[in-house]
């Protein structure tokens, strides 16, 4: 009886300059094609394969980035073709659900060493055939985005690196090792207000890492849909998105409605999305800026609200989100997005000035005038049965007032009577009127 073990399909293309996000498909002829996409071979550049299946990419590590707040899980399926014949290959499937032959399984934490680990038992529950090739996949949860992968191919003795040549024995003669490093950023965040934090079906909260902005979830708050799926977590990211001038966005929800800042994207890896809405209301927390509020008692009420986004693009209506406490956000030192060095010019240096004293005058605000803060609902939270772009805003419509529109009269009198407009505040599903406001 001959003894099997896994040959590990490294590609030898050496990753030099920007990283590209996805695997590199490499021209004919060049060399193997889909063989190991992390940090070191043209993939995620926050994920990294490790020894024995890889060589050491220790040098491409970002210091302290490790993130130790998830729980990934491994899965191993048979590949379509070998990978090394240049031509594309993939995960079988059936239905199109990728055949696996492991997993998914959950890697423990190695806080220690900075790694996530896990073992495949190649003999159960299903035996290698020597005549396949094998995909190992790391994803935050079942059904996520695969964060890497690496091909194998089953040979005899050990596990042979096909480019360094080594050959590492099977642990027990079934068992390979399969160690990786996620480091934070490896789901996509970019904004330094971010979290990626793996949250599971029972309660859980959950903040950035300024406490600007953050979640709190109940026990069984999946959807059934995903439980069905065999989703039983996922990671949640919640980043800032910059708004105002010297931005990609004027505003946050790009409603047409009043808004303040903060403004922050909610998701989950997989996208829950497909599943129908979470089968307990959730509360999205988000601290809030308001500058003109400032000794006025009586400001209007701003509430939560949400928009789904489609390619990064706020789209669809703009949902207010009932009004709920956020005791776990952190706002004293929450401000307004900065003014980009490209929009301070001469006419505008006064505004970042002033900028900077209502971040002063704010933080007063917040010790001196609760009553005003509260008719604000300053960092509050919403509940919501999903998530998508989140930021605050003021439901206001206007009407004509009977009579005072298309009038006309001669050049240089009065009109009369004068245009009038009529303001609604709409506000949690109460109506009543606004006054004291601009109307341009």
């Amino acid at each position: 009886m001959r003894t099997l073990a896994l040959a590990v399909t490294v590609s030898a293309v050496i990753s030099v300059g920007c990283r590209d996000q996805q695997p590199v498909q490499p021209t004919a002829g060049a060399g193997p094609a889909y063989l190991i996409s992390d940090g070191a071979h043209n993939g995620n550049a926050h994920v990294f394969f490790l020894p024995p299946l890889a060589p050491d990419p220790g040098a491409l590590f970002h210091a302290g980035a490790f993130n130790a707040t998830l729980s990934p899980v491994v899965e191993v399926c048979i590949l379509t073709g070998d990978p090394s014949s240049g031509a594309p290959v993939d995960c079988m499937t059936s239905g199109g659900t990728p055949v696996l032959v492991f997993g998914p399984a959950p890697m423990a934490l190695d806080l220690a060493n900075e790694q996530y680990t896990g073992n495949w038992d190649t003999k159960s529950p299903t035996l290698l055939d020597p005549t396949k090739f094998y995909r190992i996949l790391v994803r935050g949860a079942p059904k996520g985005t695969a964060l890497g992968f690496l091909d194998v191919d089953p040979v005899d003795r050990g596990m042979k690196n096909l480019r360094t040549g080594d050959v590492v024995q099977f642990q027990d003669g079934r068992t390979l090792p399969i160690k990786l490093r996620i480091e934070d950023g490896a789901f996509g965040s970019t904004n330094p207000d971010h979290v990626e934090h793996v949250v599971g079906n029972v309660a859980t909260t959950v903040t950035t890492n300024t406490g600007f902005a953050g979640a709190s979830f109940p026990d069984n708050w999946l959807p059934q849909g995903a439980l069905d799926a065999g989703i039983n977590q996922v990671v949640l990211i919640i980043e800032r998105i910059p708004v105002g001038p010297g931005t990609n966005d004027q505003t946050c929800l790009q409603s047409g409605l009043t808004e303040r800042e903060g403004c922050y994207r909610f998701r989950t890896d997989p996208d829950l999305h497909d599943f129908g809405p979470f089968s307990q209301l959730v509360t999205a927390g988000v601290c809030v800026e308001s500058p003109n509020l400032i000794g006025n008692p009586n400001a209007p009420p701003f509430e939560l609200h949400r928009r789904v986004e489609v390619e990064g693009v706020p789209a669809g209506p703009t949902i207010d989100l009932a009004e709920v406490a956020a005791p776990f956000l952190t706002c004293a030192n929450f401000g307004p997005t900065p003014p980009s060095i490209g929009t301070i010019n001469s006419g505008s240096v006064l505004d970042l000035a002033s900028a900077g004293w209502h971040a002063l005058v704010r933080g007063i605000e917040r010790l001196v005038t609760p009553e005003a803060l509260h008719a604000f609902d300053l960092g509050a939270g919403g509940s919501t049965d999903g998530f998508s772009r989140i930021g605050w805003a003021r439901h206001v419509t206007m009407t004509k007032v009977g009579g005072t529109d298309g009038n006309s009269a001669i050049a240089g009198t009065t009109l009369t009577p004068d245009p009038a407009v009529c303001l609604t505040l709409t506000h949690h599903g109460v109506s009543s009127p606004l006054g004291n406001e601009p109307v341009t």
